[in-house]
């Protein structure tokens, strides 16, 4: 049978037909496709500026941190010295304590921490004295003055023997 003489009229047709729909088939297709890679895209723009933010809020809070150790001990991360801190502390127990016998070891690396030991001798005149001082050194923040012997003799001549073995301590940064 002859079929083909009855879809041969109708055959540009059906092929142009095809052929639009194969176009429209695929650009419904890459329509879709664009618009979920859109929506990702604005997915991840939306997550970075939300980090953005957050990493805007951490530094801020890391700056007010720093502001506040460089308020409450004196000390900037970026340039503290422990032994420099440690030193200074002596020189002013030194000052402090002028006719004070100070002996200072060496600087040992504790982990964590530097650490000098220090013995302090002196004749005082009365406990109120000795009081205040060991107030004074235990209330300082930087470095930390950990007192581990503290002893206090009576002299015949009625003045007081103060001695305090100690250690200096400042955190490594």
């Amino acid at each position: 049978m002859n079929y083909f003489k009855y879809v041969k009229p109708g055959l540009i047709s059906y092929v142009t037909a095809g052929v639009v729909l194969a176009v429209t088939l695929f650009s419904l297709i890459a329509a879709y496709r664009y618009n979920d890679y859109l929506s990702n895209v604005r997915q991840e723009l939306n997550d970075i500026n939300i980090n953005k933010y957050r990493v805007k809020q951490q530094g801020a809070a890391l700056n007010a941190l720093s502001e506040s150790f460089m308020l409450e001990f004196g000390i900037d991360a970026e340039t503290m010295d422990p032994e420099l801190k440690i030193l200074e502390a002596v020189d002013k127990i030194k000052k402090d304590l002028a006719d004070a016998e100070v002996i200072v070891g060496s600087i040992e690396e504790v982990p964590g921490y530097k650490e000098l030991s220090v013995t302090i001798k002196k004749t005082m005149t009365d406990y109120k004295m000795i009081i205040e001082f060991a107030e004074y050194v235990e209330s300082w923040k930087l470095p930390d003055f950990q007192i581990r012997n503290f002893s206090v003799a009576k002299t015949g001549t009625g003045s007081i023997d103060l001695s305090i073995d100690a250690a200096l301590s400042v955190p490594v940064l």
